[in-house]
């Protein structure tokens, strides 16, 4: 998939009301993003992402300072949030994996139209019609077999 696509949809999400009242969460999920484009997932460790993201500096603890998981679960919740309401008919989706801080980017499959029941059921209807029709037509024009057989019959009464 085409990174220029992804970012794209990462300044979509950024800016959505799901995210856009959340720096921190914003600034997450850019890092990630960004990082895994630019082929740096090794470094998408608990401890690089709150020493960078959150300033935590170099003491950073992640054992003591749950900060990047609580963080992670914050982001995952929020994109389902995207993705059930307005993100639902965006092609691409970005996705954070539980456990991982690796996101994962797909297309969405293209959803096969829907047809209305309505629809069905007139179409049922009209293969229906076209099948009595043709049932009738083929009775109405074929030669009766029993008079056919009868006809070269004679009868001599006694």
């Amino acid at each position: 998939m085409e990174s220029m696509r992804i970012k794209e949809q990462l300044e979509t999400i950024l800016s959505s009301s799901e995210l856009g009242s959340a720096p921190s969460l914003q600034r997450f999920l850019r890092y990630v993003v960004e990082e895994t484009l630019a082929g740096r997932v090794d470094s998408l460790k608990e401890y690089s992402i709150g020493a960078s993201v959150f300033a935590r500096g170099e003491d950073f603890n992640p054992r003591v300072d749950p900060i990047v998981r609580v963080q992670a679960r914050n982001v995952r919740a929020r994109l389902e949030q995207y993705y059930a309401g307005p993100g639902a008919r965006d092609r691409v989706i970005i996705d954070l994996p539980k456990g991982a801080y690796v996101p994962v980017f797909r297309e969405r499959e293209r959803a096969r139209p829907q047809r209305g029941w309505l629809v069905t059921v007139l179409t049922v209807a009209a293969a229906v019609i076209v099948l009595v029709g043709a049932a009738i037509y083929d009775a109405r024009h074929r030669p009766c077999t029993r008079q056919a057989q009868g006809a070269g019959r004679q009868y001599l009464s006694p």
